[in-house]
């Protein structure tokens, strides 16, 4: 599930179909009435069929939006990523999506996040959960023409799942990624990563969201809580939690 960016009550929910449900949190829709509170998008079409015919099917496993120009209206821009390694963009608010990151045979591992850049909207990053065997591990990747085509962004890291990936509030080119290893960053929107765990444990990071209003990053774990990174004092201090 996910919130578009611009209306904060519209909803967006994925199965192997991508749902949509506009004022999500002010329906008075009754659970036994015959109204429907979300409808298809897509044209009504399922996501990540198999690829080889002999593959498994995917199911949708990220959902990003862009806001929409026009306040109050739900995103023309629209990604998708499906856990078998696909990776689909809309720009006419989710009535059809064209397949942008088409490489599940060389790059199979399951699409586990997505971000937008808050400061421009061309250079979108998505991560990717699951092992390849060799490096480039491929488990980041990124464009720069809001989501059109894709290279690879995994410079440093290891071959390990990264399971989300956030950019930073405060400093333009940084971006946090979460691994089941920890968290890394990347002061260089990309090019190069390195770990970053002052005041965690060795824990896999599940999920990572970053804070404008605070200025803070919050990382959660799997089994270990919390943690709170003030980025006002990142080079004097670490994450503090759970």
């Amino acid at each position: 599930m996910a919130l578009d960016h611009g209306v904060t009550d519209t909803l967006y929910f994925g199965t192997d179909h991508l749902y949509i449900a506009p004022s999500f949190f002010t329906n008075t829709v009754a659970a036994t009435s015959s109204s429907i509170v979300y409808t298809h998008l897509n044209g009504g079409a399922a996501f990540a069929p198999p690829v080889p015919p002999s593959a498994t099917a995917g199911a949708i496993s990220a959902i990003e939006s862009i806001a929409n120009v026009v306040p109050g209206q739900p995103a023309s821009t629209l990604f998708v990523g499906t856990s078998n390694g696909r990776f689909w963009r809309s720009i006419d608010g989710g009535t059809s999506f064209t397949e942008t990151d088409a490489a599940p045979a060389v790059i199979a591992q399951y699409v586990s996040d997505i971000a937008v850049d808050p400061r421009n909207p061309d250079v979108v990053f998505q991560s990717r959960a699951g092992f390849t065997g060799a490096l480039p591990a491929h488990n980041v990747r990124k464009s720069v023409d809001g989501g059109q085509s894709w290279s690879d962004a995994s410079n440093g890291l290891p071959d390990i799942p990264v399971n989300s990936i956030a950019f930073d509030p405060n400093f333009a080119d940084q971006v946090w990624a979460g691994t089941d290893i920890g968290m890394y960053l990347s002061t260089d929107a990309g090019a190069s990563w390195m770990p970053y765990n002052q005041g965690m444990p060795n824990v896999a990071v599940f999920d990572i969201k970053a804070n404008a209003h605070t200025g803070n990053m919050l990382a959660c774990t799997h089994g270990r809580g919390a943690f709170l990174l003030r980025l006002d004092t990142i080079f004097l201090d670490g994450f503090d939690g759970p």
